[in-house]
């Protein structure tokens, strides 16, 4: 199963999300439980980090923008 969303690829295999991006985003962390998955990144260009919370089925929801 492979989501692209906000020009970030999400794909879940064994129970482990895995990213790419693009733009420069790289995962940090992530923890699953349930359907929501919470997840850290850093962006290269400017080191800042931004939490993310991934739920129903791969809906994307920034905390921080």
């Amino acid at each position: 199963m492979v989501e692209k969303l906000n020009s970030h690829c999400y794909q879940v295999l064994c129970g482990q999300l895995a990213i790419r991006a693009a733009n420069g985003w790289r995962m940090l962390f992530a923890s699953s439980n349930s359907s929501t998955i919470v997840y850290c990144s850093l962006r290269q260009v400017d080191e800042r980090t931004v939490c993310h919370v991934l739920r129903n089925a791969f809906t994307f929801v920034p905390l921080d923008t």
